[in-house]
């Protein structure tokens, strides 16, 4: 998980730098207003400038549909067919438009619209740019309403001045050099006049006609004004543009060209002496785009003062032929009546590759399901994703400006966040475990990691902090660990955390130097209970002896089920024996009052054998080994009491082997061989059965019956089946994964791991920690069992079905099992002992023999596989009875893991389940 988090995060960083200086660029290079949209027009990206524009923030209008919040209904349809053009290959649609803010303000844009390419050529989306061109059109505006004002001027002075002035044309000659022509036809009419003399001089006028000439100055001189404004304001555009390093071009209303600088050479690779006087379409515009643009350029003649500028986004082609994408500032200039094109370029290549991954980057962190948080150098919150949202419950508009601590859950103190921004501070990131607040209240833990984002010269300018919310891993997790350290019946501490917590006293003991007691408790003839009342009395009478038990101990002191109805239980600190007979006493009398179960008074009673922690021993194997032997004795003494471990039990049957076996687990001596199980028809693998060895220092590799019975008599049968099992299931998942392998795992289980209460739940941790299915792993046991406790263990072959694993009968033959019995069990095969099958062709009682088991595991729809096939004899007798499937050194000797995965490298065979 952590190297995924630092995956993304590092990919976030550079997303982030990019779009850093992306955005950077922008804003030296220009104003505008930018919007991104996806096909379905919903919005993507929205800067700082639309932000103004259209009065709304960019985190309101992310996501939302463009149509929605700024179009009425009335223009949808034509909106829509606009971006369908784009779409489908339009180079570029320009137009102007109002925009009205959320506060009612108009703004004017003049809008240019491209689509976006993805990598296959396709369009995914839309880029529009508008510039403000409010205060141009505000001037355009006034201009005409001048123009229309001065027109009304000249005809009220030429319905109001005396003589009447017939012909316009004259009156604009008067108002302007307060002069008339000679040849001036007038007539005279009414009280207010003009006097001029022979040349046309105005002598003198009436009060009336100068106030209306005066009028019609402060209008011409109002009108002069706003042309001055208009055209400070497109030098100043052009100084700008004349100012950066993209190049420069002119050409004339031909589309000749009249001028080319420096940066156009180098840019195009044509020199200027080479291209003064030539077309301007046929140097860098593409053959196929000649026309096109021809049109454009004649079409932005024709809308004369109108056009302004415009940008436009196109193909452009060097002089060695290769094309590449430009963005071109188009103005023009009027020089008396000729006009000229002014051209500012510049690349947009990178730009749109900054922009895809821009976008790319913005569309991953949206869609993360990690929170994303990005933070200034005074910790102030700068943005987040929807999953911190979603995570913490706070929206963005509460946390932006914020400090990160408002989700500090007060669980870690100042030397945890010392300690972290030291890290943060020398290496420039951590990642860790942290506990924090949701807006509830509620505490949950995180996997946090913060990243320093650097600019180019190494300063630190943002804190950019990933984080997933492990709640439900912190569960899981919980579970996982209650079910592999304690008992599914009694909630009490199993095998596995009771010799974790029994280490843990023995080197306490040796540090301070005192004692402590191990007891080993099994209920007295608690068989006849479950054989009398039922397994459900049973289980129900383990639970409340567990409950009895631990109210006579201490808060440092352990009660844990050991297996079936055997209990152990650590007494810590005591100072002599006295003690732990103080509290084995409390215990005894505890299980001895009657067990109300079903309305019915149950009595059992209790066998306890004592050892004491360092006197007898301080190894975990040899205290278990005294409580043991000391317990049996108690029981041999009549029961219902308590023993201490002494020196003559010690003496008594103790083989030498078993501490060597304990040894071998210690140091790892155990291995796994395969042996291949095949179908007898078809001669394919079904299967594996997992062999347990033992590869011995002194004595070489130690097969299973030299060992197993000594390791059957004691925990180490539990300890050795344990590992096998969860050995083999990771190895076959292996194989399964990463060679085709398809057949089951087969893995012996002992009736002492069985036996054991425990063995559900290492059966589950087996098959979760590897990943491999629990149809694909095979149980085998000994079919002895089924007569030692067919009842009571019935149900828990059920529940080994209920996990949905198989169930397999081995050594089937060496003891008789009656059919009434097999029956009741959900056995799926049935694998005949090695002796039935040796030579068994060459006698007729073993023939009969082989075919009545394969008879009555047909029958009942159990698989039947025969073990120790050696001659093509053995295996051509036993296909003509029908046995199902078969393993032996004929078919394949055992083999390493090694081995037997270097078989599946060189042919790499896919095998049937």
């Amino acid at each position: 998980m952590n190297k995924e988090l630092r995956k993304i995060s590092d990919a976030f960083v550079e997303a982030l730098k990019r779009k850093e200086a992306r955005l950077h660029s922008l804003l030296q290079t220009d104003n505008r207003v930018l919007v991104y949209l996806s096909p379905t027009h919903l919005i993507l990206e929205f800067n700082k400038e639309a932000e103004q524009v259209y009065g709304l923030r960019r985190e309101e209008v992310l996501g939302k549909d463009y149509f929605e919040l700024f179009l009425p209904k009335s223009k949808w349809k034509k909106a829509a067919e606009d971006i369908r053009q784009i779409l489908a290959g339009e180079p570029c649609i320009g137009f102007e438009g109002r925009v009205m803010s959320s506060d009612f303000r108009a703004t004017h844009l003049s809008w240019n619209v491209v689509p976006i390419l993805g990598k296959q050529g396709a369009s995914v989306g839309i880029f529009a740019a508008g510039l403000d061109i409010t205060e141009i059109r505000r001037h355009r505006e006034a201009l005409k309403e001048i123009v229309k004002k001065r027109s009304s001027e000249i005809n009220t002075v030429m319905e109001t001045l005396r003589p009447k002035i017939v012909d316009r044309k004259y009156a604009e000659e008067v108002l302007r050099k307060k002069k008339l022509p000679k040849d001036l036809r007038f007539k005279t009419s009414g009280p207010l006049f003009v006097q001029i003399d022979a040349h046309g001089t105005i002598i003198s006028m009436d009060d009336q006609a100068e106030h209306s000439l005066e009028i019609l100055r402060a209008k011409i001189a109002e009108r002069k004004h706003a042309e001055d404004l208009l055209r400070k304001t497109r030098l100043s555009k052009d100084l700008r543009l004349r100012k950066s390093r993209a190049p420069f071009i002119q050409i004339d209303a031909s589309g000749t060209i009249i001028f080319w600088d420096h940066q156009a050479e180098l840019i195009f690779g044509w020199s200027k002496k080479e291209v003064i006087g030539r077309l301007f379409n046929e140097i860098i515009i593409p053959q196929r785009l000649r026309e096109i643009r021809k049109m454009s350029i004649h079409h932005f003649l024709a809308e004369g003062d109108d056009a302004l500028f415009k940008r436009i986004f196109l193909s452009a082609e060097h002089r060695s032929g290769k094309e590449f994408p430009v963005e071109m500032v188009l103005w023009m200039t009027k020089i008396g009546p000729s006009y000229f094109f002014n051209i500012f370029m510049q690349g947009i290549a990178a730009h749109k590759k900054a922009e895809k991954k821009e976008y790319l980057a913005t569309t991953l962190i949206n869609a993360a399901n990690e929170a994303i948080i990005s933070t200034d150098l005074h910790g102030n919150i700068l943005s987040v994703n929807p999953a911190f949202s979603r995570i913490t419950g706070y929206s963005v508009e509460e946390v932006i400006g914020k400090n990160p601590s408002i989700l500090k859950s007060k669980r870690h103190d100042k030397g945890f966040y010392k300690a972290m921004w030291d890290k943060i501070t020398t290496s420039g990131h951590w990642a860790g475990e942290i506990w924090n607040r949701r807006k509830n209240g509620e505490i949950f833990p995180e996997w946090l990691s913060i990243t320093a984002l650097k600019d180019k010269q190494g300063n630190v300018i943002q804190y950019v902090a990933f984080y997933i919310d492990i709640t439900g891993r912190k569960e899981d997790e919980t579970k996982l660990y209650r079910r592999a350290h304690y008992d599914e019946l009694t909630g009490l501490p199993n095998r596995t955390l009771f010799k974790e917590r029994l280490l843990q006293n023995i080197k306490l003991t040796k540090r301070n130097r005192k004692k402590s007691a191990l007891l080993f408790l099994d209920l007295d003839k608690f068989k006849q209970v479950n054989d009398t009342f039922g397994h459900m009395a049973g289980d129900r009478i383990l639970n409340e002896a567990g409950k009895r038990m631990l109210t006579c101990i201490r808060e440092a002191d352990t009660v844990a089920r050991y297996s079936g109805d055997e209990f152990l239980v650590i007494l810590s600190d005591i100072t002599d024996r006295k003690d732990s007979v103080v509290v084995t006493n409390k215990i005894i009398e505890k299980l001895s009052s009657p067990f109300l179960i079903n309305d019915r008074n149950i009595s059992i009673s209790a066998s306890i054998g004592i050892t004491i922690i360092p006197d007898d021993g301080e190894e975990i194997a040899v205290l278990l080994n005294n409580a043991d032997r000391a317990m049996y004795q108690a029981k041999s003494l009549g029961r219902n009491r308590f023993y201490f471990f002494n020196r003559e039990l010690r003496t008594e049957k103790y083989s030498p082997l078993e501490s060597d076996i304990r040894r071998g687990i210690e140091q790892q001596e155990f291995v796994i061989y395969y042996q291949a199980i095949i179908d007898l028809v078809s001669s394919k693998t079904i299967g594996l059965e997992a062999l347990i060895r033992w590869e011995h220092p002194d004595h070489g590799l130690i097969l299973p019956d030299q060992f197993m019975p000594t390791a059957e008599k004691s925990d180490l049968i539990c300890e050795i089946g344990e590992w096998a099992l969860k050995k083999a299931c990771k190895q076959a998942k292996h194989w399964r994964d990463d060679y085709r392998y398809s057949g089951a795992i087969s893995v012996n289980v002992s009736n002492r791991q069985l036996n054991d209460s425990d063995f559900d739940a290492v059966l589950k941790q087996a098959l979760e920690e590897s990943g491999l299915l629990a149809q694909h792993l095979t149980i085998e046991i000994v079919g002895g069992f089924l007569l030692e406790k067919d009842d009571k263990w019935n149900a828990r072959y059920k529940k080994l079905k209920d996990l949905g694993v198989k169930l397999s009968i081995h050594d089937f033959g060496r003891e008789h099992i009656p059919l009434s019995k097999l029956s009741r069990h959900p056995i799926d095969q049935l694998k005949i002992d090695k002796p039935f099958i040796q030579n068994f062709s060459l006698d007729p009682k073993k023939i009969s023999l082989v075919s009545a088991i394969v008879s009555m595991g047909h029958h009942l729809n159990m698989k039947v596989l025969a073990m120790g096939i050696e001659t093509d004899q053995e295996m051509s007798f036993l296909k003509g009875l029908g046995c199902d499937g078969g393993q032996g050194y004929l078919i394949a000797k055992p083999l390493s893991a090694e081995g037997f995965e270097a078989v599946l490298k060189e042919k790499m065979i896919a095998l049937s389940p």
